[in-house]
């Protein structure tokens, strides 16, 4: 898993770094902004894919939500 693998990388160098799973929706700017609010964040690292070949014509919508929207939902969200 990219996550487990960056956490596993950050740690080893003692760079402090905060995670989350899908306890955050990244295609909700209101749950991205309440996940960084008081934290002071430089840098966005997004590990959420979707990668299910043989499944995305069929979830062409989930696909492009996952892969395109999220990404940009979470750019939107981060504190300036």
């Amino acid at each position: 898993m990219p996550r487990t693998e960056l956490a596993l990388a950050c740690s080893a160098v003692g760079m402090d770094f905060v995670g989350t799973d899908r306890d955050v929706d990244i295609l909700d700017p209101a749950a991205l902004s309440g996940f960084a609010s008081g934290r002071r964040i430089e840098w966005i690292v997004n590990c959420a894919a979707y990668t299910a070949v043989e499944k995305a014509e069929d979830e062409a919508s989930l696909c492009r939500a996952i892969n395109a929207e999220g990404p940009r939902t979470s750019l939107a969200s981060r504190p300036r």
